[in-house]
C-alpha cells in the first residue's frame, strides 16, 4: 500500500477593513486610516471614493488676490502687464485702482451692495456703479479766490456764516450791556438786516433780522472754510475731518478782516483779535459743502480772515479712515483692527465705522450711530479676524478679543485667552460647524466662544507659515504652507476626516468663496470650482492612498498570506496595487486592474514573507473600494 506524505493544514485568520477613514500622520495608525491619502474622499463612508473632478471656472489677466460674494462675483487681482495696478471686476465692469506692486492691496469687504476695498481707499457700489473714496484730503492750491472790494490777493478765506454758508458780518462788543442797547433801538446805530454782534465773553452771536418776528435771533456757530476745488474731493455734510493749518493769529501772509475803510461801521469796534474765537483746527463736522467751500460746525468765529499762497501751504482738510491690519462686516458696520505705528504713534486698537457708512470712522458724535474707537491691552500684532454670531472677533496669536455691539452706541470689548491665530494665517479663519475654524500653532482649531478644539490631531505637529480655508457644507479646504511646502488639505466634519488634494495646475488656492453649488478657489490667475459644478472639467482624476505598516500588530507567528481587495472600477478607470517590505523604500507592483463597467472585482495579492510591509493603491477614475481582506497564517520562527 502506497505512504502518502501528510500536508499540515495550516490554521488561517482572516481580517476584514470595510471602513475606510482619513489620513493619521503617525508611527502607528489604526485598520482602515492612511499615512498619504490623495485625491480620495470620504464623502461615500464607508467605502473610500475618488474626489469629483473640479472645473476650471475662469482665468483673469493677472493674480487674483481676492474674491468676494455678490452678484456676480467679484475679483480682485494684479493685473499682469502692470504689475502697479490692481483691477476690481465684477460682471461687466471693471474698476482701475493704481497700487504699487510690492504694496499689499488688501482684501474685499462686502457690505450690502457696496464692496469696499480698505487697502485701496475704495468703495464700489455694485449696483449703480458709482465709486467713491473712503478717505479724503485737501490742501489749498495757488488759485486766486480773491473777492472785490478786497485789498490783498487770497487763495483761503474763513469766515463766520450761517448753516447755509452764507458769510456773516459779525461786531464784536466789549459788555453784554452794549448788546442790550443796541437790540433795543437798532435804527440809532444804523444796524443792518443780517448784522451780527457778538460779545465775545459770552460766546454768543446775535443777529438782526427785522422782518421776522423774532427780531433779534442767537444764530449757531459756523465757520465758511472757502478754496477753490474744496467742494471736489468728496466731502458731504456729516463727515468728521481733521482740520490742521488754519491760522488763528497774526503770522505773515494772513489778513484779518481786509476790507475797505469805508465799510467798516466808525460807531463799532470790529473784532480784529480774535482772542475770544475757538481754534478752528482739530476733529470737526462738516455741516454744509458749497460751491467753492465747505461749512464746519460748532465753531466760535467771529472774524473775516484771508492767507495766501504761502500762508495756506500747511492747510489741511482731511477725512481719515484709520490704517487697519483686517476689516470685517457686521450689524451694518466695518469693523477693523490695528497693531504698529499710525501717523507716528504706536497704537493697539479696534474701530467701528458709523452706522451703514464705510466711509465714516471719526464721526464721534455721541449718537448711537456714530464710530467708535477703542484700545486693548493684550501683547502682540492681530494675525486675524471674522464675525461670530453676528458679533466681530479680532485675534491675535495667543487670544482673542470680541465686541459686543450695543444698540445705543456702547459696545463692549472681552479678551480671552486661547490658542489663536498663527501669523500670516488669517485667511484660514472660517465660519465652520457653529463656529470658527481657523490655524494656530496648536493645530487646526474650531472655537464657538467657549474653549477651543483641536481638529487636526490625525495631523500631528503643523508648522504652519501662510494658511487659507474655504467652507462648502460639512467640508474644509485648506491651503496650508509649512516650511516644507504647500499641501492642500479637507476636512469632513460628519466623519471626521482628512485627506489631501492635489494642487490645481496653477498651484495652491490662495482664497476660497463659497457660491451657491460653487466652492470657487483663486489659483494664481485662474479660479477653479473645487465642487465642479460648473466651468471646464479637468481630466481624469489620479489618485493614490498609502497604507501604514501591517504586521506589527501580529503574533504567534502569523503572517499575511494573502491580500483581497474588493473595489469597483467603472470603463476608463485602473488602478494599481504596490507593496514594500520591510520599510526598505522599494515599492514592487502586485497587481493591476482596468475598469471594465460597474460591476465589482476582487483583486488578490500575495505578499511575501516579511516582518512587516506598506500597501500603497494608485490610479485614476472614479474608483471605489469597499473592502481589504487579510488572511493570516500561523507560520514558525524561522522565515
Amino acid at each position: 500500500m502506497p505512504i502518502y506524505p501528510s500536508v499540515t493544514i495550516r490554521p488561517v485568520t482572516v481580517q476584514r477593513t470595510v471602513t475606510f477613514r482619513g489620513v493619521r500622520r503617525h508611527d502607528r495608525i489604526r485598520e482602515g486610516e492612511w499615512s498619504q491619502a490623495e485625491n480620495l474622499t470620504s464623502a461615500l463612508s464607508p467605502m473610500l471614493s475618488v474626489r469629483k473632478q473640479r472645473a476650471r471656472a475662469g482665468a483673469y489677466g493677472g493674480t487674483v488676490l481676492a474674491l468676494a460674494a455678490s452678484d456676480p462675483v467679484a475679483a480682485l487681482f494684479r493685473a499682469e502687464n502692470d504689475p502697479d495696478c490692481v483691477i476690481l471686476q465684477y460682471g461687466e465692469r471693471t474698476e482701475r485702482f493704481s497700487c504699487p506692486e510690492g504694496q499689499d492691496p488688501g482684501g474685499v469687504v462686502r457690505m450690502g451692495a457696496v464692496l469696499v476695498l480698505p487697502g485701496l481707499n475704495a468703495c464700489v457700489n455694485t449696483v449703480t456703479g458709482e465709486r467713491a473714496a473712503l478717505g479724503a484730503a485737501f490742501t489749498p492750491a495757488d488759485t486766486d479766490i480773491t473777492a472785490a472790494g478786497m485789498r490783498h490777493p487770497y487763495v483761503l478765506k474763513l469766515c463766520p456764516c450761517d448753516a447755509e454758508g452764507n458769510e456773516l458780518r459779525v461786531f464784536e462788543l466789549t459788555t453784554a450791556a452794549e448788546g442790550e442797547t443796541y437790540e433795543a433801538d437798532p435804527a440809532q446805530y444804523s444796524i443792518a438786516a443780517g448784522e451780527c454782534y457778538a460779545v465775545g465773553s459770552q460766546r454768543r452771536i446775535r443777529r438782526y433780522d427785522p422782518a421776522s418776528r423774532e427780531t433779534w435771533r442767537t444764530m449757531p456757530h459756523f465757520l465758511r472754510v472757502e478754496a477753490a476745488g474744496i467742494d471736489a474731493v468728496g466731502f458731504r455734510a456729516g463727515d468728521f475731518v481733521d482740520v490742521a493749518g488754519l491760522p488763528v493769529a497774526w503770522t505773515a501772509g494772513v489778513w484779518v478782516d481786509d476790507v475797505a475803510h469805508d465799510a467798516v461801521d466808525p460807531m463799532m469796534t470790529h473784532n480784529r483779535d480774535g482772542s475770544f474765537d475757538d481754534d478752528p483746527n482739530g476733529l470737526r463736522e462738516i455741516a454744509a459743502v458749497g460751491a467753492g467751500y465747505v461749512v464746519l460746525r460748532d465753531v466760535f468765529y467771529t472774524r473775516r480772515v484771508t492767507a495766501d499762497c504761502t500762508a495756506a501751504q500747511g492747510v489741511t482738510v482731511r477725512r481719515a479712515v484709520p490704517e487697519m491690519d483686517f476689516v470685517v462686516e457686521a450689524q451694518n458696520r466695518l469693523w477693523g483692527c490695528r497693531y504698529g505705528e499710525s501717523d507716528g504713534r504706536l497704537v493697539n486698537e479696534l474701530y467701528a465705522s458709523a452706522l451703514g457708512d464705510p466711509t465714516a470712522w471719526h464721526r464721534f458724535s455721541g449718537l448711537s450711530t456714530a464710530s467708535w474707537a477703542a484700545s486693548v491691552g493684550s501683547e502682540g500684532p492681530f494675525t486675524g479676524a471674522a464675525v461670530l454670531h453676528g458679533q466681530p472677533v479680532f485675534f491675535k496669536e495667543n487670544c482673542v478679543h470680541r465686541i459686543y455691539p450695543s444698540a445705543l452706541g456702547a459696545h463692549r470689548v472681552t479678551e480671552q485667552r486661547i490658542a489663536g491665530v498663527a501669523p500670516g494665517c488669517g485667511g484660514s479663519l472660517v465660519p465652520f460647524e457653529g463656529g470658527l475654524s481657523y490655524v494656530s500653532r496648536a493645530g487646526v482649531m474650531r472655537w464657538s466662544g467657549g474653549s477651543s478644539q483641536l481638529l487636526s490631531e490625525n495631523l500631528g505637529t503643523l508648522r504652519p507659515v501662510r494658511a487659507a480655508a474655504g467652507v462648502w457644507g460639512r467640508r474644509l479646504w485648506l491651503s496650508l504652507t509649512e516650511p516644507e511646502g504647500g499641501t492642500l488639505w479637507v476636512y469632513d466634519a460628519a466623519h471626521e476626516t482628512w485627506f489631501t488634494e492635489s494642487k490645481p495646475p496653477e498651484g495652491l488656492p490662495t482664497c476660497y468663496l463659497a457660491c451657491g453649488d460653487q466652492l470657487l478657489a483663486a489659483c494664481g490667475g485662474a479660479v477653479w470650482d473645487l465642487l465642479g459644478a460648473e466651468g471646464e472639467p479637468e481630466e481624469a482624476v489620479h489618485f493614490s492612498c498609502t497604507s501604514g505598516l501591517v504586521g506589527y500588530a501580529v503574533t504567534e507567528q502569523k503572517y499575511v498570506s494573502r491580500l483581497v481587495l474588493r473595489m469597483s472600477l467603472p470603463r476608463g478607470s485602473r488602478m494599481d496595487v504596490w507593496l514594500e517590505y520591510d520599510s526598505d523604500g522599494v515599492w514592487r507592483h502586485a497587481g493591476h486592474l482596468r475598469g471594465q463597467g460597474t460591476m465589482s472585482f476582487l483583486l488578490p495579492v500575495r505578499p511575501r514573507r516579511c516582518d512587516n510591509f506598506r500597501l500603497r493603491l494608485t490610479g485614476e477614475g472614479d474608483a471605489r473600494l469597499y473592502s481589504i481582506v487579510k488572511h493570516l497564517t500561523k507560520g514558525s520562527d524561522l522565515p
